[in-house]
């Protein structure tokens, strides 16, 4: 329940307006009313800083539709988690002894958190994400600015505040950091997400991995209780304070998992040469490199003098060694201790990424059990508060280990993490986990075509009425909302990371930025327009988004693409996604997934999220190759404006079995001559090898023409030791070139082609296709088609017409504008069990002569 809501005058600020403030009480708190929790020396030190302030980005573009809505739901599923985290619904109780001491506790009395709403009109996802520096505004994206900890007697220890942007939302967290560390704060975060999640499906169940109990800290049985420290009102002045405008400029840098490998080996590598007795054992860490590699940088450009000294606060995890007893598995509460390692100037600059390293591991562990036990009883002897820094200091805080995109609310995952102004000093550096995954060589390949364009066509008479168009498109909105979770990629974007050797690396950044949805009518177009006319009509191409958008062009462009167009009595559904991300059963198996969830109303979701890409362990990451994007304009072959005619050829089941058994006949007798004897073709193989015979055979061209066929080896069915895994997403395939001089083809006939295409395949094994991924990697090549080559793409075996979106399935099956040229042969399964349609896009004479003679 939201209990002691208070709405105020809305208030402005540059940039933001403060629809309401509102007091969140827990909900069936009346067991926990009264309880004292007595705070301990890893709370206490924190007396006298300001709080955590941590937020995450989310972007939903119509998040103003549905603010009020969502707003009041945020407001009882934080009710309903507070019942759950009950310290968070209290206060602070200072109490003063008359030895000048005091102790303090939490009281769980449910005086509620407060729940701000605000709107910041003029400002985007991308006004957040993309400038170089942090934007000032974000700060007012957090509630309790300059509130210190001690200051929870008379100030919630948890508010919220959640702002609407343009076409996002950010939900920023302020926690008394007496309450509670990053480990809590992120464990409170997550159940929140988790309960609003199921209350927003309308299942209505409560989480199983929620906390039980989180009323007890831990003190040693020997510590008399409660803790007293020597404190004076005039203490509550001491420590940090920085306003908002005082706040150092703030920059984020994402480091690739590969750049902080590359950062490990170095470190590694360099305290083999720096060991001596005594560390022989010493393995650096990749955070310990990374955070040696940063300090480096900051005092090396700081230009101190050598010996001067610099300092690194770190802050040292006390969950996994506090071992006997062990701490319970959800401890709510502050188990960290602080620690500063320190340094010449000139000792670290000189000393390289690895006595830095090496002086942090060692620091580090010292830190035993015994260690924090002695650091915590010391406490008590001779309290020091945390709060401010030396000179020359860098200090740490969080941990890349948090799970931060793990919250999902129910929108989706969040783009990004971000903090707030609290504790906020020069030189203070947070790490947060990155969201990224590196693309392969069968990615790589496709990176300056355009993508896969895709869709069905859905009969759907009484798609008139407007009723059931705005069901529709509502219903199918929050469904792909709903599958993009499962397919985290396609919500992302590329990125190209230029090195300074002038080569690039690829990748795909998990950020939610979304996929486009476009709604279009064709009033005057019907499904039979579509079905019946001789050639493809022209109209077909506007029905699928990003025409012209190449696959490099995902960096700046939607990753996935979808358009409804309404049909006088149909719709068609057609689906853009950049091929550098998904390959044809990818691609397929987003479809099904979407429809499923769409038909039958987010109850069927796919039981497992997809995994990561496959790379072999001697390959080098992130793979580099030589890419410029001046060479954009005079390489792109992906788009054609005005491709040639296409037409559908339809091929039965018994159409296909004549021509695999002519061509089997064929190669009988030419297995005769060759003393081959293991051949056997299969039907596509032989339909395949009759459609190129028909356009070569009518191409005309000069038998000494060489003349190809290219194809595309499916790697999933062939990579076995080890397996790529049933739901792998992303590109597993090869791509393969067959030539032939045309006066051979025409005079080998359908079994000579078909025989050599079934050679070429079967040379295909894992070892071969290991053997072209590592030599993509020494020798990168980007696709493009040659002249005189017939590309065959699609596969029959897709399973196109199982996309019931809860209209029946679907009638037909149409590709877009996308990498169409002469000589493209797309392939889907037919209507009838066993049929084949080949869309065949070619000359227009060509095509009339294959009428003729290919069925």
């Amino acid at each position: 329940m939201v209990v002691g809501e208070k709405e105020k005058e809305r208030e402005y600020m540059e940039g933001l307006e403060i629809i309401s403030r509102s007091i969140v009480e827990a909900e069936n708190q009346e067991a926990d009313l009264g309880t004292k929790i007595e705070l301990t020396p890893w709370d206490l030190r924190l007396f006298h800083v300001e709080g955590i302030q941590k937020g995450l980005l989310f972007h939903i573009p119509n998040f103003t539709d549905v603010a009020f809505s969502t707003v009041n739901h945020l407001k009882h599923s934080l009710s309903s988690t507070l019942h759950f985290y009950p310290p968070l619904a209290g206060r602070l109780s200072i109490d003063e002894h008359h030895d000048a001491t005091c102790s303090v506790s939490i009281i769980c009395n449910n005086l509620g958190v407060l729940f701000v709403h605000a709107v910041a009109h003029n400002t985007s996802v991308s006004h957040i994400l993309q400038p170089t520096y942090v934007p000032p505004i974000l700060h007012s994206f957090f509630p309790l600015n300059g509130v210190k900890n001690h200051q929870g007697t008379s100030h919630p220890l948890l508010a919220v505040q959640v702002t609407e942007l343009v076409d996002g939302v950010f939900i920023g967290c302020s926690m008394n950091h007496c309450a509670a560390d990053g480990t809590s704060f992120w464990d409170f975060f997550k159940s929140w997400a988790q309960l609003t999640r199921c209350a927003g499906s309308g299942t209505h169940t409560i989480p199983s991995n929620l906390p039980s109990s989180l009323l007890h800290r831990w003190i040693p049985d020997d510590m008399n209780r409660p803790i007293r420290f020597p404190y004076t009102k005039q203490h509550n002045d001491e420590g940090l304070i920085v306003s908002p405008s005082q706040v150092p400029p703030e920059r984020m840098f994402h480091f690739t998992n590969q750049n902080i490998a590359q950062l490990k080996a170095k470190a590694n590598a360099e305290v083999v040469k720096l060991k001596n007795d005594t560390n022989n054992n010493i393995t650096i860490s990749s955070l310990q490199a990374l955070l040696s590699h940063i300090w480096g940088r900051v005092i090396e450009h700081q230009h101190l003098s050598p010996e001067e000294e610099v300092s690194l606060k770190l802050v040292i995890g006390g969950r996994q060694r506090m071992l006997d007893p062990g701490l319970a598995e959800r401890y709510f509460g502050n188990v960290v201790h602080g620690c500063t390692l320190s340094m010449k100037a000139g000792e670290l600059v000189e000393g390289g990424l690895g006595n830095g390293a090496l002086e942090m591991n060692k620091l580090i562990g010292l830190h035993t059990q015994e260690k924090l036990m002695g650091y915590y009883k010391g406490w008590v002897k001779n309290p020091v508060f945390g709060g401010g820094s030396r000179k020359n200091t860098l200090v740490v805080s969080s941990d890349p280990r948090f799970d931060v995109y793990g919250n999902d609310f129910g929108w989706g995952k969040p783009v990004a993490a971000r903090c707030g102004v609290a504790n906020k000093n020069d030189g203070k550096i947070t790490l947060y986990a990155g969201a990224e995954e590196e693309l392969t060589p069968w990615d790589l390949q496709l990176l300056r075509v355009g993508g896969i364009q895709k869709g069905l066509v859905f009969h759907i008479p009484n798609i008139k009425d407007k009723d059931v168009v705005f069901n529709t498109l509502h219903h199918l909105k929050r469904s792909l909302s709903s599958t993009l979770h499962f397919f985290p990629q396609l919500a992302g974007r590329l990125s190209i990371e230029q090195h300074v050797d002038a080569t690039c690396s690829v990748f795909i950044i998990c950020n939610n930025l979304g996929a486009l949805f476009v709604h279009a009518a064709a009033h005057n177009t019907s499904v039979s327009h579509i079905l019946q006319s001789t050639h493809v009509p022209r109209i077909l191409a506007s029905f699928f988004p990003l025409n012209g958008v190449n696959n490099y062009q995902g960096t700046s462009n939607p990753l996935l693409a979808v358009q409804l167009t309404e049909l006088a009595d149909g719709v068609f559904i057609g689906c853009s996604m950049n091929h550098c991300v998904a390959d044809g059963t990818s691609f397929w198996n987003f479809f099904k997934c979407w429809s499923q969830i769409t038909r039958h109303g987010g109850t069927l979701l796919p039981s497992t999220s997809n995994p990561h890409r496959w790379f072999p362990d001697a390959i080098n990451r992130p793979i580099r190759f030589y890419y410029t994007h001046q060479n954009h304009n005079t390489h792109d072959h992906g788009f054609i404006s005005q491709p040639p005619p296409e037409r559908v050829f339809h091929f039965t089941k018994q159409r296909i079995a004549e021509l695999k058994a002519k061509a089997n006949a064929e190669v009988k007798l030419l297995k005769l001559k060759n003393h081959n004897t293991k051949i056997t073709i299969s039907s596509l193989q032989a339909l395949t090898s009759h459609i190129w015979g028909c356009v070569i055979r009518h191409q005309h061209l000069d038998p000494q023409q060489q003349v190809c066929l290219m194809v595309a080896i499916g790697a999933r069915q062939r990579m076995l030791d080890p397996p790529l895994a049933d739901n792998y997403f992303g590109n597993a395939m090869q791509v393969s070139i067959l030539r032939m001089k045309a006066g051979e083809f025409a005079k080998g006939g359908l079994g000579n082609a078909a025989m050599e295409m079934n050679k070429l395949i079967g040379l295909y094994t894992q070892e071969k296709l290991k053997s072209c991924y590592e030599g993509w990697v020494k020798k990168p090549e980007l696709y493009v088609p040659e002249k005189h080559t017939l590309v065959i793409s699609s596969s029959p075996r897709f399973d196109v017409y199982g996309n019931d979106f809860g209209w029946g399935k679907p009638v037909a099956v149409r590709s877009g504008v996308a990498n169409k040229f002469d000589g493209k042969i797309t392939l889907f399964g037919g209507t009838q069990e066993g049929s084949i349609d080949l869309h065949v896009c070619i000359a227009n004479h060509i095509l009339e002569a294959i009428a003729k003679d290919a069925l």
